[in-house]
């Protein structure tokens, strides 16, 4: 339990720490995806806390992971944004459009089985789009016009990429819960992709 609460404090210790160190030189969206995942981890934190009501760690647990969708959000719109993607209305319609629908998918789960981790499921997903299928695509794709910030970043989403698989992947009873372990790879991702952020012209 307490574990968890500390692995989510971590994560908003260093989201926090790096938003200020870098806050000047950020651009606005990639600005909000580092505030909305320090906050959303520091709820998500007190969501751990089995010395909580179940159904007070389920609401904390909501809350952190609708907040958690929208740092995703920002973070591929300030990749959308980077590349002059947000120029087209359609993209910009449509991807505001998936937003809604993990949303929607969100509050379905969580209010079939609240507090779970199938609960967390639609964030996995959203954060996968977000991250990979459009931010790893365009950085890559643009690669050589910043060849230094995008590398950068792309290790930063590769971290993240790694965190997810072991949340998913990696069995439970080996000492550590795999989420721990995940949030700590989420923690470093940050400082990573911070640099990467403020890099970018």
């Amino acid at each position: 339990m307490w574990l968890s609460f500390y692995s989510n404090v971590l994560i908003f210790v260093v989201g926090a720490a790096v938003y200020f160190m870098h806050k000047p030189k950020l651009a606005h969206d990639f600005a909000w995806f580092l505030t909305t995942t320090a906050v959303s981890a520091l709820i998500g934190a007190f969501g751990h806390l089995e010395i909580l009501p179940l159904q007070t760690q389920a609401i904390l647990l909501f809350c952190s992971r609708v907040i958690n969708l929208i740092s995703f959000y920002y973070f591929g719109r300030g990749t959308l944004h980077q590349f002059g993607w947000l120029d087209s209305g359609q993209i910009k319609h449509g991807h505001n459009a998936i937003l809604v629908l993990a949303s929607v998918w969100l509050v379905y789960l969580n209010v079939l089985y609240p507090g779970t981790k199938l609960g967390f499921r639609p964030v996995m997903t959203y954060g996968i789009i977000e991250m990979l299928l459009i931010s790893g695509f365009l950085f890559i794709k643009n690669v050589k016009q910043n060849t230094a910030a995008h590398k950068t970043i792309l290790i930063g989403i590769g971290i993240i990429l790694v965190s997810a698989v072991i949340f998913k992947a990696m069995p439970q009873g080996l000492g550590l819960k795999p989420s721990d372990i995940s949030h700590v790879l989420v923690a470093l991702s940050l400082v990573v992709l911070s640099k990467g952020f403020v890099k970018l012209k």
